[in-house]
């Protein structure tokens, strides 16, 4: 006979939760209340103590509480469940067992692949199967159950595979092995444990179990949850389901069909609660269903609304809230349902702050995306790299726990100043005290942390160095921390804790790199405000009640989501481990016939119902957005959005369509400055396309600051974007970078190039230059390392070698066709001394005179050549040269200033400016007509895409270089004038201030 599972059935929002709440309330003897995740079950818990009741004999957990409190009933196992030491421990048997030339031998060493290694064998083992039962199903696969697609039929592929299975099974064994030699447990023996006291106890600690939340049981759970109603445990489920619409529920209706093999079911099913609007209810009842008639209502509670831009959708949401609750709407029973956290979060944070909205929730990101994440990997960078002028400024110019901002700026300027050789404590001023202290702090640590590489120093060693370090060069003694840099700095020594104790003995600059590396790839849960607007996933079991909901993001590939490939199985190997496992019931007694291992498939289609969950939570109103573009694309809205429409019928919805110029508008005002934006558009005194001056005395008076030398980049970005301009020449405005970017691979050439260029002489052949530059790329990636994991440093490293070994070909063969040696490289003209320009230059500023006074430009050249009484500037870049009419347009000044400048100040008649493309292997050039013969294209040039060479007579050249100094002049009176208009174009592409520019075009 089988035991009884009492079923509490209904669509969303009937009641369920509250249902298993109330009989917690009343219950007279123990229960436990069980839920899929901690996180639904404090939010249970928040919702009856926000209720006024209490339930003095329930208690709420989820499954994985549940299985550790039964297996202490026998036996007292001390699990390992801290992510951070389960994974470094993994991470030593993978260093371990593989090498180089294994299957996984290439991730051996990466932290992320560990955690994910971590987690795959707690899946396997939830589903009943343990390292010796996979490595069986995928022997008995490669006999004969695998289907045509695997291509197992095929001797090699099926050697590849089956070595694939048999490393994961080994390392499944070694990593349980290591566990029990540490004294500590895997979840297989917390289950097997978890039986053995069900059956051996006594009495059990509850007599009712109530599960809020599941749409399905694995396997293991599924056992414990039999084998306690055979105990006389009484247990009851919530379901969500409608037996009238088996499409939408078809998931649900499966998992209870799997149910009742094991159980007697006893259904009770609850009704769905009538809204306060007639479209919701519309809603909850007819979305997804096929729909005959529209529905007739008048009240437009669902609104669609599309904006240009994932800012422009979060600030008219924002905006939205703050009236909502200005009206008289609570906080809490305000939701916004997000399922792109990290692409939404920052844009949420700052403008709930800006509007005074408070945020409520938890949220998840990298340590290395958080502040002092971020500043611990630069100050690894410190301890164990040079100290060059350029970190030593990076380090002093962002937030510390312990230096006050003028001792700040004192250590930054000297940091400027500072030259090679000098010591930073002798160059800070003696009024600075305490700035003066903390330059020598930073010379004792970084010697004591160093002092651990003295040979192979155990991990923990060093780890004890840095953490002296970090107290004295950020914290402090009593840092002010907030909340989410608490949480983050608890992971942050956390991991590194963990890590240090599963490392090899290693240098301290490897212990550096592989902390850096861990803190990209780890996430830490922190929490956002304790009360206010509640900021939740649609994936997260109990929602709980609202009357709003704001949906953000509701774009195609996330509802519904792409699901992809698990990395370890794929499904092919899922479905054919699963039939040879159901197969072969007498090689796996201990698993049933209807084994089934999840898949991608089982994922997709939970995406319907999650939707339908979470579209049907509010009471009253619910609005779903989408951005129409992001930074990299177009975005196209989710085709749920057209089963919403049709369920509501077209009277239950409104559409708001936001424009790109949409400053302000009108049912989005907010507060009084919006009030006052608005006021100021409708009555023409600001023109709703931001092409207007600053108004502000003071803001202009900053803006218009034009007695100054002006370099030539800085004119290049005026002209190209006044906007732009603003952003990053006079807010200096600093973008955060998350993993590698274009630029930075760009810099690193770059840098190569000049270091090696200043050691070889200039008659070295073509292997020796290659051999020079690719020894100087290895040197400044070992000193700077580049974001990113290690395969992707790898491939960076190949690429740049090969753009290297192409320029040293060709440089042997520019220098013998154009007889040139070189002269100068960082030669620089209008500026201070510095240590990464040449040391000659000391040339003065280029003067542009006008009637409205002189403006004065400055600019660093990359590399000078002579070439008998010409001489050749040339500027390196990485991807495609600029085109070679750029300048005679205006959207180049390099080639019209950098030429005069080296005709003033080096005594050159003639000037050939050069665009040296690095990826396309050319060196595109503005050659005067009397030097066309000696600098004319060569035959192997020919094979090169587009022009390569632009002949100019001397009076073409003066024309382009007096319109260049009145476009100059008028960009500076432009900037008198305080205009900060931006200019759309296609740089709105790469532009890194384009999130906040209403005018980018993406």
């Amino acid at each position: 006979m089988k035991p009884t599972l009492t079923i509490i059935a209904g669509p969303a929002r009937s009641g369920k939760t509250w249902h298993c709440i109330e009989r917690a309330i009343g219950a007279r003897s123990p229960t436990r209340v069980v839920f899929p995740t901690s996180s639904a079950a404090e939010t249970a818990q928040s919702a009856l103590a926000a209720s006024g009741y209490e339930a003095p004999n329930a208690s709420f957990q989820d499954f994985l509480g549940l299985i550790g409190d039964l297996a202490k009933l026998e036996a007292n196992l001390p699990l390992e469940i801290d992510p951070a030491r389960r994974a470094a421990l993994c991470g030593r048997i993978c260093r371990l067992e593989l090498k180089s030339d294994s299957f996984f031998g290439k991730v051996r060493e990466m932290p992320g692949f560990h955690a994910r290694l971590c987690r795959f064998f707690d899946d396997l083992t939830m589903d009943g199967l343990d390292a010796d039962a996979l490595e069986l199903a995928s022997e008995l696969t490669a006999k004969g159950h695998a289907p045509p697609e695997l291509g197992l039929d095929k001797e090699p592929i099926r050697d590849h595979w089956l070595l694939k299975m048999r490393e994961l099974a080994s390392l499944w064994r070694e990593y349980r092995k290591a566990l029990k030699e540490g004294g500590r447990c895997d979840l297989a023996d917390l289950v097997k444990a978890a039986h053995e006291g069900i059956e051996k106890a006594r009495t059990l600690p509850f007599a009712q179990l109530i599960l809020d939340g599941f749409e399905g049981l694995r396997r293991v759970e599924a056992a414990i949850l039999k084998q306690l109603a055979l105990r006389r445990v009484r247990l009851v489920m919530t379901i969500l389901d409608d037996p009238d619409r088996p499409r939408l529920f078809a998931v649900c209706q499966r998992f209870l069909a799997s149910l009742s093999l094991d159980f007697d079911l006893d259904v009770h099913s609850l009704p769905a609660k009538k809204k306060g609007s007639q479209a919701l209810t519309l809603l909850e009842r007819r979305l997804f269903e096929s729909i005959e008639q529209p529905g007739m209502v008048d009240e437009a509670d669902v609104t669609i609304l599309d904006a240009p831009s994932v800012l422009a959708e979060v600030e008219s949401i924002v905006r939205t809230v703050r009236k909502l609750i200005d009206s008289g709407a609570k906080p809490e029973q305000v939701a916004l349902i997000v399922r792109e956290p990290e692409r939404y979060r920052p844009f949420i944070d700052s403008l709930a702050a800006r509007y005074s909205v408070p945020i409520n929730g938890s949220a998840q990101e990298p340590i290395s995306h958080s502040p002092i994440g971020r500043r611990a990997a630069e100050l690894l960078d410190l301890l164990t790299l040079p100290l060059t002028n350029q970190r030593l400024t990076s380090w002093f110019s962002s937030a510390f726990w312990n230096l006050s901002r003028s001792d700040q700026a004192a250590l930054r300027r000297a940091s400027r100043r500072l030259r090679k050789g000098d010591e930073l404590t002798n160059a800070v001023p003696e009024r600075y005290e305490t700035a003066k202290q903390y330059a020598q702090q930073l010379y004792a640590h970084r010697k004591a942390f160093l002092a651990t590489s003295l040979g192979a120093s155990p991990p923990a060693r060093i780890f004890d160095a840095f953490q002296e370090a970090l107290k004295a060069l950020l914290l402090g003694k009593t840092p002010h921390l907030d909340p989410r840099e608490a949480a983050a700095s608890e992971a942050l020594h956390r991991t590194a804790a963990a890590q240090s104790e599963y490392l090899p003995p290693m240098s301290a600059r490897q212990w550096s790199e592989a902390m850096s590396r861990l803190w990209r790839e780890t996430r830490y849960a922190y929490q956002l405000g304790q009360s206010g607007v509640r900021l939740i996933s649609p994936d997260e079991p109990d929602l709980g009640s609202m009357e709003i909901a704001f949906m953000l993001g509701v774009k195609e590939a996330i509802y519904p989501r792409r699901v992809a490939d698990d990395p370890f199985l794929g499904e092919a190997e899922r479905a054919a481990l699963s039939q040879a496992i159901a197969g072969n019931p007498d090689a796996f007694p201990d698993l049933s016939p209807r084994f089934h291992l999840r898949n991608r498939q089982d994922h997709a289609d939970l995406e319907r119902l999650l939707f339908y969950r979470a579209a049907a939570a509010p009471n009253k109103s619910l609005w779903l957005s989408f951005p129409r573009a992001d930074s990299e694309s177009e975005e196209l809205a989710s085709f749920f959005i057209g089963d919403v429409q049709r369920a509501v019928g077209p009277g239950g919805y409104r559409t708001l369509s936001l424009r790109v110029d949409d400053i302000c508008p009108p049912e989005f005002v907010a507060n009084d400055f919006d009030a006052q934006l608005r006021e100021a558009i409708e009555s023409d005194q600001l023109d709703p396309l931001p092409s207007f001056a600053l108004q502000d005395p003071a803001a202009r008076d900053f803006i218009a600051k034009v007695d100054r030398i002006f370099s030539v980049r800085e004119l290049e970005t005026l002209g190209a974007c006044p906007f732009r301009h603003f952003a990053q020449h006079r807010l200096r405005l600093r973008t955060e970078r998350y993993g590698m970017s274009i630029d930075q691979i760009g810099d690193l050439a770059h840098q190569a190039i000049q270091r090696a260029y200043k050691n070889l002489p200039p008659e070295a052949d073509a292997a020796t230059r290659a051999k020079e530059l690719i020894e100087e790329l290895d040197r400044l990636m070992a000193e700077s390392p580049l974001p990113g994991e290690e395969w992707q440093l790898m491939l960076i490293k190949e690429y740049c070698e090969e753009l290297l070994r192409l320029l040293a070909e060709r440089e042997s063969l520019y220098q013998e066709q154009f007889q040139t040696e070189p002269l100068a490289l960082e030669w620089a003209f209008g500026m201070k001394p510095r240590p990464d320009i040449d040391p000659s230059s000391v040339a003065p500023p280029l003067e542009i005179r006008s009637q409205h006074g002189s403006v004065f430009v400055s600019g660093i050249v990359d590399r000078v050549d002579r070439a008998g009484d010409a001489m050749m500037v040339i500027d390196y870049k990485l991807t495609g040269s600029s085109n070679l009419n750029d300048d005679a347009e205006m959207r180049s000044l390099q080639p019209i200033f950098y030429s005069r400048a080296v005709r003033e100040n080096l005594g050159a008649k003639q000037v050939v400016f050069a665009f040296d493309s690095l990826t396309e292997a050319k060196r595109a050039r503005i050659v005067p007509f009397e030097l066309s013969k000696q600098f004319n294209q060569m035959d192997w040039e020919r094979q090169s895409r587009g022009r390569l060479i632009e002949l100019r007579p001397n009076i073409r050249l003066k024309s382009i270089e007096t319109r260049a100094e009145q476009h100059v002049i008028g960009l500076v009176q432009q900037l008198k004038n305080a205009e900060i208009a931006a200019q759309p174009g296609d740089h709105c592409a790469l532009c890194p201030y384009g999130d906040f520019c209403r005018m980018a075009q993406r």
